[in-house]
C-alpha cells in the first residue's frame, strides 16, 4: 500500500487514467467516421444520417442533446404567433394539459429521430404530427413551422458546441442538417426563403449554416415581449421544474432565465438572473466540460440513454422508459414503482407509474392516436395517404442532391 501512495506512482497511474480517458473519449469518434468515411459529405445518406444523429443523442452527448431538444420547443414560445395560437388551444395554459401536450410533442420527435427513415414507427409519428399542424389550418404560418423545424436542428447543435466536452465534427453536423432537411419536407415545409431553396445544398452542413442565418433574421423580427410568451413559458418552467422541491422552485426558475440569451429572456417578459447566478451557471457548465473531457469515461455502447422503448409492447404500443414529468405512458412494473425516482415522487405527493388506474396510459402509446383526448381515432386515413409520401421522401438511400 505505501508503494502505492509514492509520488512517482500515483503520477504515473493518474497519467496512465487521463490518457485512457482522452483515448476512449477520441476513439468513437473516429471509428464513426472510418465506419461512415463520407467522401464527400454530400455522398451521406439519411440512413447514415439518421444513425450517426442516434449516436449522439443516445451515447455521445445524451443528457445536453435531450435537453437542447426540451429547451428548443421552449423557445418557440418566444414568437408571439406561436405562443398566441398555444394560449387559444388551451393545451398549455393548464397544468391539466400541459405536461401530456409536452411528453407527447417529445415522444413524436423522438419516434422520429431514433427509428429508420421509411420505417412505420418513424413515417407514423411524422404523419400524425402532420395531422395535428393540420387541424389549424393557415394560423400556423410556413415561417412558424420552419422555425420549430430549425430549432430541433440548431439547439442541439449550439448546446453542444458550446457546452459539451467536444463539438460535432463536420460530418455529424452535415448528418444532422440531411436529416431534418427531410423530416422538414416530409412537414411539406417550403424551404424557398432559403439560398439554397431552388438551387438544393451541397451537404447538410450548409443546408444548417443557411437556417442558422435565417433564424437570426426570423427572431430579431419575430421574437418580442407579448404576455402570450410569459403565460405559455410559465406554464412551461413549472414542467421543467417538476421534481425540484418547492423550497428551490424559485431558484429554478432564476437558473432557467441565466440559461437564456437576453432576446428570449425579453420576450418571455423573464428578469435578468442575478449576475453571481449567472456566472454561477456559466461556470458549472464550464466545468462539466472540463471534467467530461478530461475525468469521465465515455458511456459504454450498452448504457446508451434510451427514453423510448425499442420493441413495441404486448398492447401492440410503446412504452417510455424514463419520465421527466408525470409518468405518461411508463409501465408499472416492480423496477419502476419501486426506483428511486419514484419513491421522491410519491414522498413529494406525486404519482409513480400505474398510480391513478389508466389515466397516464401505463399500457403505452400509439402515435397515430397522439395528441388531446378528442382527437383519438381521428385522422387515420389522412395519415395513412401521408405515411406513403413520407415514406417516398425520407427513403434510407436518399442523399442531399434527393
Amino acid at each position: 500500500m505505501s508503494f502505492l501512495l509514492r509520488p512517482e506512482v500515483l503520477g504515473t497511474l493518474g497519467a496512465t487514467y487521463l490518457l485512457t480517458v482522452f483515448y476512449l473519449r477520441n476513439s468513437r469518434k473516429h471509428q464513426k467516421h472510418i465506419q461512415y468515411n463520407p467522401k464527400p459529405l454530400s455522398s451521406i445518406t439519411l440512413a447514415q444520417a439518421q444513425e450517426i444523429q442516434l449516436y449522439i443523442f443516445e451515447l455521445e452527448f445524451p443528457f445536453l442533446a435531450q435537453k437542447a431538444l426540451e429547451f428548443a420547443l421552449f423557445r418557440t414560445y418566444g414568437i408571439p404567433s406561436i405562443s398566441s395560437l398555444l394560449m387559444q388551444t388551451k393545451q398549455l395554459s393548464t397544468a391539466k394539459h400541459a405536461s401530456k401536450r409536452m411528453t407527447d410533442t417529445s415522444v413524436l420527435m423522438l419516434e422520429i429521430i431514433k427509428n429508420a427513415p421509411a420505417s412505420a414507427r418513424s413515417s407514423e409519428a411524422l404523419a400524425r404530427t402532420n395531422f395535428l399542424h393540420s387541424l389549424y389550418g393557415s394560423k400556423i404560418s410556413n415561417d412558424d413551422l420552419l422555425y420549430t423545424l430549425s430549432l430541433f436542428l440548431l439547439e442541439p447543435i449550439r448546446w453542444i458546441n458550446e457546452h459539451e466536452w467536444r463539438e460535432l465534427t463536420e460530418m455529424e453536423a452535415a448528418a444532422m442538417g440531411l436529416f431534418w432537411l427531410k423530416v422538414g419536407q416530409g412537414m411539406k415545409i417550403d424551404f424557398s426563403c432559403l439560398p439554397g431553396g431552388k438551387k438544393g445544398w451541397e451537404h447538410g452542413g450548409v443546408f444548417a449554416e443557411e437556417l442558422k442565418a435565417w433564424v437570426e433574421e426570423y427572431e430579431e423580427k419575430y421574437m418580442v415581449p407579448a404576455e402570450s410568451n410569459k403565460q405559455t413559458a410559465d406554464c412551461t418552467t413549472e414542467m421543467l421544474l417538476y421534481p425540484v422541491p418547492v423550497a428551490f422552485k424559485d431558484a429554478g426558475r432564476k437558473v432557467i432565465s441565466a440559461l437564456m440569451d437576453t432576446r428570449l429572456r425579453r420576450a418571455m417578459l423573464y428578469p435578468d438572473p442575478p449576475a453571481m447566478l449567472q456566472w454561477l451557471v456559466d461556470t458549472g457548465l464550464t466545468a462539466r466540460k472540463l471534467v467530461l473531457r478530461h475525468l469521465t469515461l465515455p458511456r459504454p455502447d450498452a448504457s446508451r440513454k434510451q427514453i423510448i422503448a425499442d420493441d413495441i409492447n404486448s398492447h401492440g404500443k410503446i412504452y417510455k422508459l424514463i419520465w421527466d414529468t408525470e409518468p405518461w405512458y411508463v409501465e408499472p412494473t416492480f423496477v419502476n414503482r419501486w426506483c428511486l425516482q419514484s419513491w421522491l415522487d410519491w414522498s413529494a405527493g406525486r404519482p409513480i407509474p400505474g398510480d391513478e388506474g389508466d389515466k397516464y396510459f401505463p399500457q403505452g402509446f400509439k402515435s397515430s392516436v397522439m395528441g388531446p383526448a378528442f382527437l383519438a381515432g381521428k385522422g387515420l386515413e389522412q395519415a395513412e395517404k401521408d405515411e406513403e409520401q413520407i415514406q417516398h421522401i425520407m427513403r434510407p438511400d436518399v442523399t442531399i442532391a434527393g
